[in-house]
Protein backbone atom coordinates (compact mmCIF):
# COMPACT_ATOMS: atom_id res chain seq x y z
CA UNK A 1 0.00 0.00 0.00
CA UNK A 2 2.65 2.27 0.70
CA UNK A 3 4.62 1.52 -2.21
CA UNK A 4 1.66 2.54 -4.80
CA UNK A 5 0.23 5.55 -1.69
CA UNK A 6 4.37 6.77 -3.08
CA UNK A 7 3.69 6.22 -6.66
CA UNK A 8 0.11 7.76 -6.92
CA UNK A 9 1.95 10.57 -5.11
CA UNK A 10 4.53 11.10 -7.72
CA UNK A 11 2.44 10.76 -10.93
CA UNK A 12 0.24 13.49 -9.14
CA UNK A 13 3.33 16.10 -8.34
CA UNK A 14 4.45 15.20 -11.66
CA UNK A 15 0.95 16.22 -13.45
CA UNK A 16 1.19 19.41 -11.24
CA UNK A 17 4.56 20.18 -12.38
CA UNK A 18 3.39 19.57 -15.79
CA UNK A 19 0.25 22.08 -15.48
CA UNK A 20 2.03 24.77 -13.73
CA UNK A 21 4.65 24.92 -16.25
CA UNK A 22 2.33 27.04 -18.68
CA UNK A 23 2.75 29.50 -16.11
CA UNK A 24 6.40 31.23 -15.73
CA UNK A 25 7.22 31.82 -12.32
CA UNK A 26 8.42 35.54 -12.04
CA UNK A 27 12.14 36.31 -10.95
CA UNK A 28 11.23 38.07 -8.21
CA UNK A 29 9.47 34.66 -6.82
CA UNK A 30 12.52 32.80 -7.35
CA UNK A 31 14.94 35.67 -5.99
CA UNK A 32 12.13 35.18 -2.51
CA UNK A 33 12.82 31.06 -3.06
CA UNK A 34 16.45 32.01 -2.68
CA UNK A 35 16.52 33.97 0.40
CA UNK A 36 13.84 31.89 2.02
CA UNK A 37 16.21 28.43 1.38
CA UNK A 38 19.53 30.11 2.07
CA UNK A 39 17.47 31.36 6.03
CA UNK A 40 16.70 27.91 6.43
CA UNK A 41 19.68 26.15 5.35
CA UNK A 42 21.89 28.84 7.80
CA UNK A 43 19.30 28.03 10.39
CA UNK A 44 18.46 30.30 13.35
CA UNK A 45 20.43 31.67 15.79
CA UNK A 46 19.29 30.76 19.47
CA UNK A 47 20.58 32.47 22.89
CA UNK A 48 21.20 30.19 24.95
CA UNK A 49 22.32 31.34 28.05
CA UNK A 50 18.71 32.95 27.71
CA UNK A 51 17.48 29.84 27.35
CA UNK A 52 18.88 28.48 30.54
CA UNK A 53 17.72 31.69 32.18
CA UNK A 54 14.28 30.61 30.94
CA UNK A 55 14.05 27.66 32.11
CA UNK A 56 15.74 28.30 35.19
CA UNK A 57 13.33 30.63 35.81
CA UNK A 58 10.39 28.22 35.09
CA UNK A 59 11.54 26.08 37.53
CA UNK A 60 11.60 28.68 40.45
CA UNK A 61 8.70 30.14 39.82
CA UNK A 62 7.00 26.52 39.54
CA UNK A 63 8.84 25.72 43.25
CA UNK A 64 7.38 28.86 44.31
CA UNK A 65 4.11 28.25 43.32
CA UNK A 66 3.53 24.50 44.84
CA UNK A 67 5.63 25.97 48.23
CA UNK A 68 2.11 28.54 48.18
CA UNK A 69 -0.23 26.15 47.63
CA UNK A 70 1.30 23.73 50.00
CA UNK A 71 1.28 26.50 52.68
CA UNK A 72 -2.14 27.35 52.04
CA UNK A 73 -3.68 23.96 51.24
CA UNK A 74 -1.31 21.42 53.45
CA UNK A 75 -1.67 19.23 50.33
CA UNK A 76 1.67 17.13 50.19
CA UNK A 77 1.14 17.50 46.29
CA UNK A 78 -1.08 20.40 45.30
CA UNK A 79 -0.11 19.44 41.46
CA UNK A 80 -2.56 16.24 41.73
CA UNK A 81 -6.04 16.94 39.86
CA UNK A 82 -7.70 14.46 42.41
CA UNK A 83 -5.79 15.91 45.39
CA UNK A 84 -6.76 19.50 44.45
CA UNK A 85 -10.55 18.35 43.85
CA UNK A 86 -10.91 16.80 46.97
CA UNK A 87 -9.26 19.79 49.06
CA UNK A 88 -12.08 22.07 46.84
CA UNK A 89 -15.02 19.95 48.13
CA UNK A 90 -13.91 20.00 51.35
CA UNK A 91 -13.91 23.78 50.87
CA UNK A 92 -17.50 24.04 49.75
CA UNK A 93 -16.54 24.01 45.67
CA UNK A 94 -17.28 20.69 44.15
CA UNK A 95 -15.38 20.68 40.37
CA UNK A 96 -15.66 17.72 37.50
CA UNK A 97 -12.01 19.52 35.48
CA UNK A 98 -9.51 21.32 36.68
CA UNK A 99 -8.78 22.66 32.94
CA UNK A 100 -8.29 25.96 32.30
CA UNK A 101 -11.41 26.73 31.18
CA UNK A 102 -12.89 24.97 34.49
CA UNK A 103 -10.85 26.71 37.17
CA UNK A 104 -11.85 30.24 35.14
CA UNK A 105 -15.41 29.18 35.43
CA UNK A 106 -14.87 28.10 39.27
CA UNK A 107 -12.66 31.46 40.20
CA UNK A 108 -16.01 34.07 39.04
CA UNK A 109 -18.11 32.25 42.15
CA UNK A 110 -15.84 30.95 44.56
CA UNK A 111 -14.93 32.89 47.52
CA UNK A 112 -11.14 34.88 48.06
CA UNK A 113 -9.27 32.41 49.32
CA UNK A 114 -10.43 29.63 47.04
CA UNK A 115 -9.47 31.73 43.77
CA UNK A 116 -6.22 32.26 45.02
CA UNK A 117 -5.59 28.69 45.52
CA UNK A 118 -6.70 28.64 41.54
CA UNK A 119 -4.95 31.58 40.83
CA UNK A 120 -1.91 29.91 41.94
CA UNK A 121 -2.70 26.65 40.37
Amino acid sequence: MFKRYNLRDVETEMEIQRRLSKYPVPDFMWEEYIIDQEIHDRGVLVDMELVRQAIYMDARSREELITAMKEFTALENPNSVQQMKDWLAVNGLMTESLDKKAVAELMKNAPPELCRVLSLR
